[in-house]
């Protein structure tokens, strides 16, 4: 019966939020938001990038209030926009900076081992290249292996089963790997393997 009462409620603020009742906006808000929140946070490990994209998905939510189809139930909804706007975070701005720093401070760690064969920037081009040339998932991961999410944070973030992350993120890893090579053979198996798990792994 609860259950009943909450789907009647919900179709209810969905109803009103199609007419553009600002009272059942703001009761959205108000019950989702926290939620919302949590989830968010989770996502981007980051509070206020967190804030940012609740407050980006309850505006386009009202501005978009006529032309909803909520097919399952409105949190479902809510949470698919919002793991959207972030994975869009991930492609850009931010968190993408924050995963070249990263990167940056790999490639600084291991220039002793490579001085010897090719230069910092020449590797830092190289798999800049490389990982460009990646499936937009695989760069996602990439992205985010960088900035320290593990594989089941990755699989949340991307609405991907977790062994389907581990199997992505291992042919990511063999595809650097194998362009890398192609690119610098000089470096050679061993060193291709370490920079590689260096660059990939928490």
């Amino acid at each position: 019966m609860e259950r009943m009462s909450e789907k009647r409620e919900e179709f209810a603020l969905l109803k009103g939020l199609a007419t553009g009742d600002a009272r059942a906006f703001e009761s959205i808000v108000e019950h989702y938001s926290p939620k919302l929140l949590r989830k968010a946070v989770r996502l981007t490990k980051d509070v206020d990038m967190a804030k940012d994209l609740v407050q980006d998905v309850l505006v386009t939510l009202w501005e978009r209030a006529g032309q909803l189809n909520v097919a399952t139930s409105l949190e479902a909804y809510l949470n698919t926009m919002l793991r959207n706007r972030f994975l869009r975070e991930v492609s850009r701005s931010t968190l993408h900076e924050k995963a070249t720093q990263q990167l940056l401070l790999h490639i600084n760690q291991m220039q002793e081992s490579i001085a010897d064969i090719l230069t910092v920037t020449e590797l830092e081009q190289s798999l800049t290249e490389i990982v460009h040339q990646l499936p937009a998932n695989m760069q996602r991961i990439f992205v985010l292996r960088n900035e320290d999410y593990s594989l089941r944070e990755i699989a949340e973030a991307l609405g991907l089963a977790e062994q389907t992350i581990k199997s992505y993120h291992t042919e990511l890893k063999r595809r650097i790997k194998v362009a890398l090579l192609a690119r610098h053979p000089d470096i050679g198996y061993p060193l291709a393997l370490l920079l590689v798990s260096l660059l990939t792994e928490n």
